[in-house]
């Protein structure tokens, strides 16, 4: 319905840099310098007229800065905290206190269990 739109509900003050420079993001939609705005009604509306499979809902539970265990893998009970997320793989970039050292490492977000709440909640809708 709309190729190459992303509707997105985030808050823009602490994500828009973020969200600018993902791969495939060109820029936000605006009139002047005034960002376009969608009411809630009018993404409802959309989301009635359109596909399921042109729909695609993120709701990230885990945030850079959230502390985590690791439930699944050979770290399995340690501590970490994550520092990125990796959407597109459904994965998330963490550091690890590991024999006095600290380590990077990638992880499945369905393998960590988050110890403390996310920091701000967000969804996606994406409208292929």
């Amino acid at each position: 319905m709309f190729p190459g739109y992303l509707f997105a509900r985030f808050d823009y003050l602490t994500l828009h840099r973020q969200i600018r420079e993902r791969p495939g993001v060109s820029g936000f939609v605006q009139f002047g310098e005034r960002l376009a705005l969608l009411p809630d009604d009018l993404i409802s509306g959309i989301r009635t007229r359109t596909d399921t499979d042109e729909i695609v809902e993120i709701s990230r539970a885990l945030e850079p800065g959230q502390e985590v265990q690791i439930t699944q893998g050979p770290f399995q009970g340690l501590k970490a905290l994550v520092t990125r997320l990796i959407t597109a793989r459904e994965r998330v970039e963490i550091l690890i206190e590991w024999m006095g050292r600290t380590l990077h490492a990638e992880a499945a977000i369905t393998d960590l269990e988050p110890l403390t709440g996310p920091r701000l909640a967000k969804t996606c809708v994406t409208v292929a």
